[in-house]
């Protein structure tokens, strides 16, 4: 369990460096963070589809560039206010858990635009329409293994939390277009993965004024020394499995 406990963290960290015993300072933790994700910006070219009433609600849906092989589907849903009444609307950006969509946050998206907000979803990289056709989290967990499965010094991408961060910042960015949002009033909330996506995303962007990242931050190496609140790692079970095999480690009946 504790090659795959390094497995997890590689995942995450994978440039940690296990022979530097000096951590990083929060500022220098931040700019290393933004450094690995940094990638070239292109031109959001948002698509617009017309708005449709749901209720006393209106439900927008958008896609953007975020990315040059990276088209990201959004949902919005909103009260019927006059264009007087949009200006400096607030926001909140909720993020959905392995294997769930944007549609999943409907409830909750309902319920804060009533309140006032312009609620807003993206689909997770690998996730609802960008899964290729997959069902629930095959894509993301195949993303995941193929990280693993290429070679050091390779270019490869960062499924597991990190591409979808970088989605974040670029839906920010698209928002900044918008006279109907308060950027100065923007939160995020996520749950399991993507509360840890609120918690990486939003710790590095200070157009977030606040977040709530719900069972999101775990040590996952301490899970999978211990055996316990394993919940997590099942999650990506199959590149576990994948990995177990490569390393010649059995997986524990616990685990699997």
């Amino acid at each position: 369990m504790r090659t795959l406990a390094f497995l997890s963290l590689a995942l995450i960290f994978p440039y940690a460096s296990a022979a530097d015993p000096k951590p990083l300072s929060p500022a220098e933790t931040k700019a290393a963070f933004l450094k690995l994700l940094d990638r070239p910006k292109v031109k959001l070219d948002p698509v617009l589809v017309p708005a449709k009433p749901r209720g006393e609600l209106i439900e927008e849906t958008l896609t953007f560039v975020s990315e040059r092989t990276q088209r990201v589907p959004v949902l919005i849903v909103r009260t019927q206010d006059s264009q007087k009444e949009r200006l400096g609307k607030p926001c909140v950006i909720l993020l959905h858990g392995t294997g769930g969509n944007k549609e999943s946050q409907r409830p909750w998206m309902e319920e804060f635009a009533k309140l006032g907000f312009a609620a807003i979803a993206i689909d997770a990289r690998y996730h609802g329409e960008r899964s290729g056709g997959r069902k629930g989290s095959e894509a993301y967990v195949a993303a995941i293994t193929k990280a693993w499965q290429t070679p050091a010094g390779q270019p490869h991408e960062y499924p597991w939390f990190y591409d979808t961060c970088w989605d974040l910042w670029r839906l920010l960015d698209y928002l900044e277009t918008r006279d109907d949002i308060d950027m100065k009033r923007i939160g995020m909330i996520g749950t399991s993965m993507g509360g840890i996506q609120t918690w990486l995303a939003a710790s590095c962007d200070d157009r977030v004024a606040a977040t709530a990242p719900l069972i999101a931050v775990q040590s996952l190496k301490w899970s999978l020394d211990n055996d316990q609140w394993l919940g997590r790692a099942r999650t990506i079970m199959g590149t576990h499995q994948v990995a177990a095999k490569d390393l010649g480690e059995k997986l524990l009946v616990l685990f699997a």
